[in-house]
């Protein structure tokens, strides 16, 4: 007996550990299991080993390979050190996305310590992904106030070669000008823009500046500036803030600055432009156009298109103006996945009936049209109309139109837009088709018959003969058909009698009794594994409670 007890308490103890593996395994900080190779580049180019680079926007793209037996976990980590003579200019927080669109991931920077932390946010993905596993994440850095200039500087970003640049400054304008941007630091919808003219103070005569703000981007705020007779150490004398007499505004994609006679003095400008579209996420930069002009004669073209290097990429470009609208709605297909552009939809001028913009649905069932500007106070009225989708299975909305509603006020010289919608999406069904499938068994009955002639004549012997034919027919789903025919012949001697001849035919169909039987499943000996099954748990709590409750 004592034997078995400790049996039964090995067994307890053995579920209690058991219970306790079972608790779910935490995230971690991930050191192993993976591969990581780092891109680096400089506002887009690359990075030449030994080179000196100024104050630029260094790109750094790590990616992350994991090993096919690595399993990911929501909350798990993967940090990324970066080389202390370099900085983050911001904290900065975005989500990393895989080629399907899903979110797996968020990337953090942190400027306070220096790092890169990407977690892991979508476990399910990499589960169904279990090969081949990636994450690819991208972020910017520049030199750390700390680096000094004109110093070579040795280190490694890890995935990458090791690098030996030197921080330098770079201000020459060969042209006699110069022109770049800067994302803002508060608003990432924001770049300021500096132009500068005639650093190197040569006699450069009239000069007049034509600049062009590429779609995507509007004037905003005034433009402001000043003369400068030393770049480095001379006095500068500031001018008024959109002076007609310098500054000249088109509209907000346009202007002009009569910079005046600059044969001993040079101009610096400084203005602003907000994004109005989504910006591209890969090259991370948007551009601005310039043309000088000295006494009418065009300078020397830059070698370089100017451009603003973007840290902040997500949800740029998508904010309004209050004198702007964007008209979005959501679109709902119940019963199956919505896809990307199933849809089409169509924004109507109410006051004219025009059709002003056709666009169609994203993966997650947005339906946004461009901005709409508007100058004059008042109310207005548009229609977003579904088109009918003509789609398989798809059943559309009754109600394919949603009412869109605009007020516009003066707000202190400012227009005030609000919009109102009646509804906020339209909702389609699909039903997939049914499928019927016809099972069609075909049975012919069997016929027998028999023929029988018999004849007896009475002499001195008698003979009889008897003719038997048996044709059988058999039909199922595959027609059989099997004939047999038997003919004996019988001759015998009789006493003295005499008897009238006599034939007899019978012809009787039959139908054959057939014995039914259901059909029926294997055995699989699920009942006797059952009752094993509950004995076994029964062993397990007996053996738990005798664990616990033996003497100590």
């Amino acid at each position: 007996m004592g034997f078995f007890n400790k049996v039964i308490s090995v067994i307890g103890l053995s579920f209690v550990l058991a219970a306790l593996f079972a608790i779910p395994v935490s995230a971690d900080q991930l050191t192993s299991g993976y591969t990581v190779s780092t891109d680096v580049t400089i506002n887009n180019y690359k990075l030449v080993n030994n080179g000196s680079y100024g104050e630029g926007k260094f790109y750094v793209s790590p990616t992350y390979t994991f090993d096919d037996a690595t399993v990911l976990k929501n909350g798990d980590t993967l940090v990324y050190d970066v080389p202390s003579v370099f900085k983050f200019d911001q904290a900065l927080t975005q989500n990393l996305t895989a080629p399907t669109g899903e979110t797996i991931a968020t990337l953090v920077t942190d400027p306070a310590t220096n790092k890169a932390t990407i977690t892991i946010t979508n476990q399910e993905y990499f589960a169904r992904l279990n090969e081949t596993k990636k994450i690819q994440a991208l972020f910017t850095v520049q030199w750390a106030d700390a680096t000094p200039y004109n110093v070579p500087q040795t280190f490694t970003f890890e995935g990458a070669q090791e690098y030996t640049l030197t921080r330098i400054v770079v201000d020459e304008e060969p042209e006699g000008y110069s022109k770049w941007g800067v994302q803002d630091s508060k608003d990432p919808n924001i770049v300021n823009w500096r132009i500068r003219i005639n650093r190197d103070i040569k006699q450069l005569g009239n000069v007049v500046i034509t600049d062009t703000i590429p779609e995507g981007q509007e004037l905003e705020g005034a433009i402001s500036g000043y003369y400068f007779a030393d770049w480095t150490n001379g006095p500068r004398t500031s001018f008024t803030a959109n002076d007609p007499n310098i500054v000249s505004i088109t509209d907000s994609n346009h202007f002009t600055i009569n910079a005046g006679d600059l044969s001993n003095r040079g101009i610096y400008i400084i203005y602003k432009t907000r994004l109005t579209a989504p910006v591209d996420k890969v090259e991370k930069k948007v551009f601005n156009d310039i043309v000088v002009t000295s006494d009418g004669n065009p300078l020397q073209a830059l070698n370089y298109r100017p451009f603003a290097p973007l840290t902040t990429v997500d949800g740029v470009g998508e904010g309004t103006r209050s004198d702007e609208a964007i008209f979005k709605v959501n679109k709902i297909l119940s019963g199956r996945t919505l896809a990307a552009g199933e849809f089409s939809f169509e924004l109507v001028d109410d006051a004219t009936g025009n059709v002003l913009e056709t666009v169609t649905n994203d993966s997650a069932g947005v339906v946004q049209f461009s901005k709409i500007k508007f100058s004059t106070v008042g109310d207005f009225t548009y229609t977003i109309r579904e088109k009918a989708s003509g789609l398989e299975g798809v059943t559309d909305d009754a109600d394919a139109d949603i009412k869109v509603s605009v007020n516009v006020v003066d707000n202190g010289g400012a227009k005030q837009v609000t919009a109102s919608y009646d509804r906020d999406s339209f909702t389609n069904v699909y039903i997939a088709p049914t499928t019927t499938t016809t099972t069609t068994e075909s049975t012919t009955p069997t016929t027998t018959t028999s023929t029988t002639t018999e004849s007896t004549t009475t002499t001195s012997a008698t003979t009889s003969t008897t003719t038997e034919s048996t044709t059988t027919t058999s039909a199922t789903t595959s027609a059989t058909t099997e004939s047999a025919t038997t003919v004996p012949t019988t001759t015998a001697a009789a006493s003295r009698t005499t008897e009238d001849p006599k034939s007899t035919t019978s012809s009787k169909p039959t139908t054959p009794k057939k014995k039914l039987s259901k059909p029926g499943l294997p055995s699989t000996g699920d009942a006797s594994e059952s009752w094993l099954a509950i004995l076994g748990l029964t062993v397990l709590v007996i053996g738990g409670y005798t664990y616990y409750k033996r003497p100590i």
